[in-house]
Order: C-alpha cells, then structure tokens, then sequence
C-alpha cells in the first residue's frame, strides 16, 4: 500500500490487512510513526547500550543488568529531550545541520 507523507514522500508499507474498510490507509500511516519511535530505541539499545552483552549468569542477575540499560537510556533521553530546545536556539543560524 502507498502512503503519502506531509512532505510529499511516498511510503511504501507491506500489509496482510487487505480490508480497506476496517483498515483505511490513514491507519497505518498514523501506526507506522508510532512504530518507528519504538524502533530506533530498540535499535539504540541494541546497539549503542550493547543490551545483548550482559555481565550475571542467573535469571536476577540478567534482569537487573537489563532494568540498569532501561534506566539509563530513559534518563538519557530525559536529558536529550531537555536540551533539544538549547540546541536548536543554538544551531539556527546555521545553513546546513
């Protein structure tokens, strides 16, 4: 199925979901942008916080080294979402990011 962004970029999505009453295209335009914020943070923790590299070998041990990586990357994104407004006063005189 084709949908179209705001800036005129055409998606290309896959689907099982054939049905265009039950599921019209506006639905999974507004899914796949809730998807993709999911997406990048699994991403981030994979790879940027390592997740799959954990230190106990017992069932506590594991739990608490992927609660610790969960913690840390909801207080990093605290503090990046705190100064994004810094950053972009910032950066705005700039021609290219």
């Amino acid at each position: 199925m084709r949908v179209e962004l705001e800036d005129g970029t055409v998606e290309v999505l896959m689907t099982s979901l054939t049905d265009r009453r039950r599921y019209p295209h506006g639905v999974f335009k507004w899914l796949y942008g809730k998807r993709w914020g999911v997406e990048t943070a699994i991403f981030t923790l994979k790879s940027f916080l390592q997740l799959a590299l954990i230190s106990a070998y017992t069932q506590p041990g594991v739990e608490q080294d992927l609660w610790a990586s969960f913690a840390f990357y909801n207080q990093q994104s605290v503090l990046l979402a705190a100064s994004e407004e810094e950053v972009q006063r910032a950066t705005a005189h700039r021609q290219f990011a």
